[in-house]
């Protein structure tokens, strides 16, 4: 497969960066393969590769519903603030759970591939209702945690401490342009907190942060803290507090510009330059789409 670089535009991320140090294949079956998959009307096998990307892991997903839920009732309006009617995160969380459960039962990811699927379910002999079961376990300890360790703490922030944000969240840095996934904001005092539940505690995720505020709030660096909510017990870790701006900075750049480097010279992307790491097979999302597995496997 060979498709035009400039058909996509570049950016980068921590989950991007991740996925070009891991499996290269992948990498290429993320970022350039799909596109156009999310048509319904686009051929079966883009449609496949697409699903493959979009499929959640019970991990994932689990991350997802959670960050998603806390999001929405750290913002949600002011009317609903300390009232006895207002759900808990555990409540939230299952009912929503519940909710998305039954699409993936009845297959609405087949037409949308925005709506959460777990890729256990489509694998041979799954038992969707011991799935069930156990996601559900794994969301109600989540929950507990969460609500007896830091999103307990960050959720009794007033309202007009809390900083409205976009999430994902773009930060140019010159012409390149870089995200980070932000799960809420909010002041204290003269400080602007900032609170990951998904990226990993890298400068390089503190270093977008603080050039965020800058850039948008006018709030000078030493002003910005960073923090990580581990969605897994609640524990809430600041990062960030030693950055070295320069050699995060570069580091990014080092990043982009190696994977710009892949762009063959006459501005195409091709599948065969992205070597597979047949180590990693047994997690990746594209067993079915990715030659390399299946002559590792057969």
């Amino acid at each position: 497969m060979k498709v035009r670089a400039s058909d996509y535009r570049f950016s980068w991320s921590l989950r991007r960066r991740r996925l070009w140090n891991g499996c290269r294949r992948r990498y290429f079956l993320t970022y350039y393969a799909p596109r156009g998959g999310h048509d319904p009307a686009a051929e079966p096998a883009l449609r496949r590769l697409h699903l493959a990307k979009s499929l959640f892991s019970r991990d994932g997903y689990c991350n997802y519903l959670l960050r998603t839920t806390m999001r929405e009732l750290f913002y949600r309006r002011n009317e609903e603030e300390d009232t006895s009617t207002a759900p808990d995160l555990r409540s939230r969380v299952l009912h929503a759970f519940a909710r998305d459960f039954n699409r993936m039962l009845l297959g609405f990811w087949q037409e949308d591939h925005r709506v959460p699927m777990l890729r256990e379910l489509l694998q041979s002999g799954a038992a969707p209702e011991a799935v069930r079961r156990e996601v559900e376990t794994q969301l109600k300890e989540s929950a507990v945690a969460l609500e007896q360790g830091g999103w307990g703490e960050f959720q009794r922030f007033p309202a007009e401490c809390r900083r409205p944000l976009p999430s994902p969240l773009e930060v140019p840095l010159g012409e390149l342009s870089c995200w980070c996934s932000p799960c809420f904001a909010l002041t204290s005092g003269r400080e602007l907190w900032l609170v990951e539940s998904e990226s990993d505690t890298s400068p390089e995720a503190a270093l977008l942060h603080k050039f965020y505020a800058l850039n948008t709030c006018r709030i000078p660096p030493e002003q910005v803290r960073s923090f990580q909510l581990d969605c897994r017990d609640g524990s809430v870790t600041e990062f960030g507090g030693d950055l070295n701006i320069s050699a995060a900075l570069a580091g990014i750049r080092a990043d982009a510009g190696a994977m710009q480097q892949a762009i063959r010279p006459d501005g195409t992307v091709a599948e065969e330059d992205f070597p597979a790491d047949t180590t990693r097979c047994a997690n990746c999302p594209f067993p079915g789409c990715c030659a390399a597995f299946l002559s590792a496997t057969h």
